[in-house]
């Protein structure tokens, strides 16, 4: 081979080289441009945000809809088999999925499936089951809304965009007294709120907050459960308990009276005033004075004489016993003791006698008297005339 045909080979494969590094050049700035067009007009989670976790849905017929959070239009996501096609990407939180049988639009499965940030859920109808494995997602995957605010069942992916996950705040009280109703207090921005007991719906179409009052058996259990297109908010559960206690309390003043009976005629009878309390109770009583009503209350009490006659410095001690009761078992006793001193004198009588003549030894002296009386009025009587 000569010199001019070797550099001619020589020059065409440069040529060849360099045509193949400029067309390769090209291409990857037609595919970044791509690329960056594709970022830009579906964006990724950026710093700070969560990415999203995917649902699967096996062991179930592929016809069967797929509902979350609710049933109706606005909760419609798709079907089985568009969960195992397409990717169905939600908010991480939990879900509460339905699958409803088109014939007959009836319910054949419900369940709660915890979505996980960056991984795919995957729930076995026939096992009742879910399994998890690391999912990284796509570039471009956003959350859409579902139902009436975007939602597309069968496009290349179904997911949620903008949704606020499901949240709230659930309290009740631990204890309350026997017959006592319970307050069940509440906020969620959930659409759609029940609350359950023993699993099954108590009270449902609760607003978004407010105040439940409730009458709780022993050791009721109540959970929130609050749904909306970003999950399902699940409250820790509440156990309300019932206290049986009664506590009782029993005063009495003053502790010590004197009671003072002349015959029938009473000089002194004091009033001993009782205080008392019952809490947890609606049936009280006082003996020996009877039943009396109320949480609360004062009772006025005289002193009762069994007998017509103590002995000097005999003290009665008078003992006043509560005693309260509820429905739920409870009991209790108090007891208050006053020490009486009671003095009962016999009643005197005053008789009416004859004036008593003063005795002397002979009647001479008051005849005497008599006639000297007698020849003073005669004098008298003669003066008189002679004037």
């Amino acid at each position: 081979m000569n010199i001019a045909k070797t550099r001619r080979y020589f020059v065409i494969a440069a040529i060849l080289f360099a045509s193949t590094v400029l067309l390769a050049q090209q291409t990857k700035v037609k595919i970044n441009a791509v690329e960056s067009a594709a970022l830009s007009a579906n964006p990724g989670p950026g710093a700070g945000e969560q990415l999203g976790g995917r649902l699967e849905i096996v062991g179930a017929k592929g016809s069967d809809a797929v509902y979350l959070n609710g049933k109706g239009p606005d909760f419609f996501v798709g079907y089985v088999k568009d969960t195992r096609n397409h990717k169905l990407v939600l908010p991480p939180g939990q879900q509460h999925v339905i699958l409803v049988d088109p014939q007959g639009d009836k319910q054949v499965y419900s369940a709660y499936v915890e979505i996980k940030s960056g991984q795919k859920a995957t729930l076995h109808v026939d096992k009742s089951d879910i399994s998890y494995e690391k999912w990284s997602g796509e570039p471009g995957m956003q959350f859409m809304a579902v139902g009436k605010t975007g939602a597309s069942p069968g496009s290349e992916n179904v997911a949620y965009n903008g949704v606020a996950p499901v949240t709230g705040t659930f309290t009740a009280p631990t204890l309350v007294n026997c017959g006592q109703r319970a307050p069940l207090n509440w906020t969620t921005n959930g659409q759609y709120t029940v609350v359950k007991v023993h699993n099954q719906v108590a009270y449902g179409g609760l607003p978004s907050s407010g105040q439940l009052l409730v009458d709780p058996g022993e050791g009721t259990t109540y959970v929130l459960e609050s749904f909306g297109p970003g999950g399902v908010y699940i409250s820790p559960p509440q156990t309300v308990g019932i206290n049986k206690e009664v506590h009782t309390t029993l005063t009495a003043s003053p502790r010590r009276a004197r009671y003072h009976r002349v015959g029938d005629r009473v000089i002194e009878d004091p009033m001993i005033t009782l205080d008392w309390t019952a809490d947890n109770a609606d049936s009280v009583r006082i003996d020996p004075i009877g039943p009396v009503t109320g949480t609360s209350g004062r009772q006025l009490v005289k002193f009762t004489s069994s007998k017509n006659e103590y002995a000097p410095g005999e003290f009665i001690s008078q003992p006043y016993t509560i005693t309260a009761s509820n429905t739920c078992g409870g009991t209790a006793t108090s007891t208050a003791s006053v020490q009486w001193d009671p003095v009962i004198d016999p009643e005197i009588v005053v008789q009416a006698l004859p004036p008593v003549l003063p005795k002397t030894a002979s009647p001479l002296p008051l005849i005497a008297l008599l006639g000297f009386g007698s020849l003073i009025s005669g004098f008298v009587l003669r003066m008189i005339r002679k004037g």
